[in-house]
């Protein structure tokens, strides 16, 4: 959701009073739909209610000029984003994101570049990363049961992996944190 990707827009909002108050009001309608109506309209009625506050919270951050909803490669680049997110545990390799996308490996670098100036195998080395450093960081899960999660069959490969994006070792990592 543009709303709250960090990627394209800074994820928090500051609201002046009128703003507030408004973002307040649906959020109070919420809460008596919930707690106080809740009959079987209250989970269509919550449904619509969310809907009009994440919009809402979109107009805000559009007018403010926090996030740009006219980049060439924007919905490109949030279905690159999305496919990675569900397989980075899978698999690292740009090829098969393109291949699933449609599209050549140089026009998903040239999508990944003009929207957060990186290549594509960096955003996806720096997903797969981030998934890795919450298994080690929420999880009681081995080493090896954590390689094996993120897609290495191979522990070594794991940690060399590891290593050159992070410059640690995931022992470290874990202890460290």
């Amino acid at each position: 959701m543009l709303l709250f990707n960090e990627l394209l827009s800074v994820p928090k909002l500051q609201l002046d009073d009128i703003n507030f108050n408004n973002i307040f009001a649906i959020i109070k309608r919420i809460e008596s739909e919930y707690f106080n109506i809740n009959d079987e309209y209250s989970l269509s009625v919550i449904r619509n209610e969310l809907h009009i506050l994440t919009t809402h919270l979109l107009r805000i951050k559009a007018k403010d000029k926090q996030v740009s909803l006219e980049k060439k490669y924007l919905k490109a680049f949030i279905d690159f984003q999305d496919l990675v997110e569900k397989n980075a545990r899978t698999t690292t390799r740009v090829k098969y994101y393109s291949t699933k996308m449609g599209i050549s490996t140089k026009t998903l670098n040239t999508i990944t570049r003009s929207i957060i100036n990186k290549t594509a195998k960096e955003f996806v080395d720096e997903i797969s990363t981030k998934q890795i450093k919450r298994l080690l960081l929420n999880t009681n899960l081995s080493i090896k049961e954590i390689a094996y999660k993120s897609g290495f069959e191979e522990t070594t490969n794991f940690y060399k992996y590891f290593k050159r994006q992070t410059q640690t070792t995931p022992e470290k990592f874990r202890l460290e944190k």
